[in-house]
């Protein structure tokens, strides 16, 4: 986050030092760069509460938390399949952000869940960078979970007007 907070092109540890002038000496040996590391972090530290007032101001912008992304009431459909069913998802979607995914899902009138739990129904499964994810592992020692594929997902919503 240094070059966020800071607003500079490199985070490599001599620039930060000559950054915030210390005179600790950066000898590229662990044991004797953690001085400088630990100064580096309280000054860092120090600055992003003078520049911000929220951490949120820093994150990347697809982070998102559940508080984010709220249902709105207006919007449920109890004929919807995710009506009152507990949703989530992992891999690379196609079509729709995590975050719109989650808002439809709650619009619906469902729950949607970052990571899957034993409340979950229904589990989607888009493009995994990897044979396989962490979210899907534990989804499939979980009971009584529907797994579906982006495409399944999309026809379940295909009438449903989210925004």
């Amino acid at each position: 986050r240094y070059k966020k907070i800071e607003k500079q092109d490199t985070s490599k540890l001599d620039y930060m030092m000559k950054f915030y002038q210390l005179s600790t000496p950066h000898e590229k040996i662990a044991k004797k760069d953690i001085a400088s590391i630990v100064a580096i972090y309280f000054n860092l530290q120090k600055s992003c509460n003078e520049k911000f007032t929220n951490i949120k101001e820093i994150m990347p912008k697809n982070h998102f938390t559940l508080k984010d992304i709220q249902g709105d009431p207006s919007k449920n459909d109890r004929t919807n399949s995710f009506y009152g069913k507990h949703v989530s998802a992992t891999g690379e979607l196609n079509i729709y952000t995590r975050k719109e995914l989650g808002q439809i899902i709650n619009n619906i009138g469902g729950i949607f869940q970052l990571t899957p739990g034993n409340k979950t129904d229904y589990f989607i499964v888009g493009k995994l960078k990897k044979v396989t994810s962490s979210k899907l592992k534990k989804a499939k020692n979980l009971p009584n979970i529907s797994f579906l594929t982006e495409e399944q997902f999309l026809e379940k919503i295909a009438s449903y007007e989210w925004i």
